[in-house]
């Protein structure tokens, strides 16, 4: 079994140990209903704050050709 070579202090423990303490993410759903990440565009609608932020069609043709592509 291995054996420490030096004592980890308490803040390095800690610091190690913080991701146990993180949160989930809270989801938002926007007017559509549909549900999307804080500060984030919808990725159903392409909304954000109400207003088209992205163009949804013109991103799935492109993720398409790409993985017919890489195929």
């Amino acid at each position: 079994m291995a054996h420490p070579k030096t004592k980890t202090s308490k803040p390095r423990q800690r610091a190690r140990r913080s991701h146990h303490a993180l949160k989930p993410m809270k989801v938002l759903v926007d007017q559509d209903g549909n549900p999307h990440l804080p500060h984030h565009a919808s990725p159903v609608s392409g909304k954000y704050k109400g207003k088209q932020a992205v163009d949804v069609e013109k991103r799935t043709t492109r993720r398409i050709r790409r993985v017919k592509k890489a195929s």
